[in-house]
């Protein structure tokens, strides 16, 4: 991993971000993209609660926004240029601090 790319250690596995810049803001902060938060809610685990996803092995990349739930989007008829799906129980984090480097003044 390089400095722009940091690697972290959560609960499930080993998570690859990145550094994005902010839009009008001098200082950049560190993503971490499409985290699990839950089972696909697909087959039998559609209308049920959450399940614990897997954890994995590795390294997983945390690079890139997930797909999107699906949903109607008023006054704008599909196809949409968004990827959207029911697997989509997905979070992001994002983080001014460094990994190597915490500001131990951040929660």
């Amino acid at each position: 991993a390089d400095c722009l790319r940091p690697i972290v250690e959560i609960e499930d596995g080993l998570l690859q971000g990145k550094q994005l810049e902010v839009e009008g803001s001098p200082r950049a902060v560190f993503g971490y993209l499409g985290i699990p938060f839950a089972a696909p809610p697909v087959g039998s685990l559609r209308f049920a609660p959450p399940v614990r996803p897997e954890s994995w092995t590795g390294i997983r990349s945390a690079l890139s926004h997930p797909p999107m739930c699906l949903q109607r989007i008023r006054n704008r008829p599909p196809p949409f240029s968004v990827p959207a799906s029911e697997d989509c129980l997905y979070l992001s984090v994002y983080t001014p601090a460094h990994p190597l480097y915490p500001n131990n003044s951040i929660p």
